[in-house]
């Protein structure tokens, strides 16, 4: 692991997921986050940018 030190979000509530092949996920990057690594196989990353307008439309850029 790297970026923070564990005990900097030990007060804090934990979530574990474990996504299926195929599955997605969309999260705040604010938020601190960890991947464990993955013995079995490959993991693929990407970034992208997700807003609301003030009128509602949803605007992607990648």
């Amino acid at each position: 692991m790297y970026g923070y030190h564990p005990a900097s979000v030990e007060h804090c509530r934990h979530v574990c997921l474990q996504p299926r092949l195929g599955d997605g996920l969309l999260f705040n990057p604010a938020n601190f986050d960890v991947v464990a690594l993955n013995p079995g196989g490959r993991r693929m990353a990407f970034a992208l940018f997700l807003a609301l307008t003030t009128t509602g439309r949803l605007i992607a850029r990648w």
